[in-house]
């Protein structure tokens, strides 16, 4: 294996401006350079037999986190993935089973939301590390290598295909240390269309799955809907399944409204969770600090700001020259976040 594959993802820490190693297990590294890093790895992965495993073991994986004895389990969690607990909503002697600390809520005052009653401000939907692409020929070319990558595939639907066919592409993928609650990114109401839900397959999510011509994206548990909105037209959201983590709960339905940074549902270990997917109907959005965007990886909170309408923006930029363009942009909405 060439020294590429032994090096943890780099990531832009939001908050304080720094590049950090994501923390991945040395065991599970490993494995995951052999299985996804070869082309012997990724022929076993293919495999009936692998895949089948792939499922019993997430299953598996529910029923014990869901059982009482996994309470023991949970300072173990902690202390192995470095999770920060000050912000939960409940002690932690009061969570139940793993499962129940692994979906945990947070205090309200843990996460303000940016900019709250400013639609043209965009949040990040959850604790993750977000990759965001101005356009899905982009994410093809950047990102996303799996063969039969495109909007059809990915959410099976037609009519989505040609909505966000020239959209932008925001993933975010969350990891065992984050709060695995996800919420609207937007402000808006749900479609009307019934949830679609989409694949039979379990494999991981990480980066370095993606980034092969494995069909991770199209071909694992996942759940599609939409968001209208007024300001950015028509959201789709696209709920991933990942191997372990692949259980959803729903916090809303069909038809119903929507605030910015509300909870839309959340994950668990067991059987279509993981990354979240939002496509845009149109490039409609100014990205923050754009420049970190494009470079790497930004790992980012829920319901912080990461992008803002055209149009609102160029409403400020209307007497400025347009070099300053890249230079303002995470100035100027920081400013507006902090008049909310």
């Amino acid at each position: 294996m060439g020294s590429a594959l032994v090096k943890d993802p780099i990531i832009y820490e939001r908050r304080t401006n720094n590049l950090v190693e994501e923390k991945v297990p040395i065991k599970l590294k490993t494995a995951l350079q052999f299985l996804f890093g070869t082309m012997l790895g990724r022929c076993i992965v293919l495999t009936p037999h692998f895949r089948s495993y792939l499922k019993r073991v997430t299953l598996e994986k529910g029923w014990r986190y869901d059982a009482k004895e996994s309470k023991a389990e949970i300072a173990e969690f902690i202390s192995g993935y470095g999770i920060d607990t000050n912000d939960m909503e409940k002690p932690l002697d009061e969570y139940e089973t793993l499962n129940e600390f692994f979906y945990r809520r947070l205090k309200a005052e843990a996460r303000p939301i940016a900019a709250k009653d400013d639609p043209a401000v965009l949040v990040s939907p959850c604790d993750c590390r977000i990759h965001v692409f101005p356009t899905v020929t982009e994410a093809k070319t950047i990102w996303v290598k799996g063969k039969r990558f495109n909007i059809r595939n990915l959410t099976g639907s037609e009519r989505a295909a040609s909505v966000f066919e020239n959209g932008s592409v925001v993933i975010c993928r969350l990891a065992p240390t984050d709060y695995h609650r996800f919420h609207s990114p937007v402000q808006g109401v749900v479609g009307d269309d019934p949830f679609a839900w989409l694949g039979q397959e379990y494999y991981t999510v990480k980066k370095l799955a993606i980034c092969t011509p494995l069909n991770v994206l199209t071909e694992n548990k996942r759940l599609y809907f939409s968001i209208r909105t007024e300001v950015f037209g028509e959201v789709g959201v696209v709920i991933v399944g990942a191997a372990h983590v692949a259980s959803i709960k729903m916090s809303k339905r069909e038809g119903e409204e929507v605030k910015k940074g509300e909870e839309l549902g959340y994950f668990a270990y067991g059987m279509v969770a993981c990354p979240h997917c939002a496509l845009f109907s149109s490039p409609s959005f100014l990205l923050c600090c754009l420049l970190h965007y494009l470079c790497c990886v930004c790992n980012m909170r829920y319901a912080f700001h990461f992008g803002v309408h055209y149009a609102m923006f160029a409403r400020c930029l209307h007497s400025c020259g347009v070099y300053a363009l890249v230079c303002l942009v995470d100035t100027w909405v920081g400013r507006r976040v902090e008049r909310w």
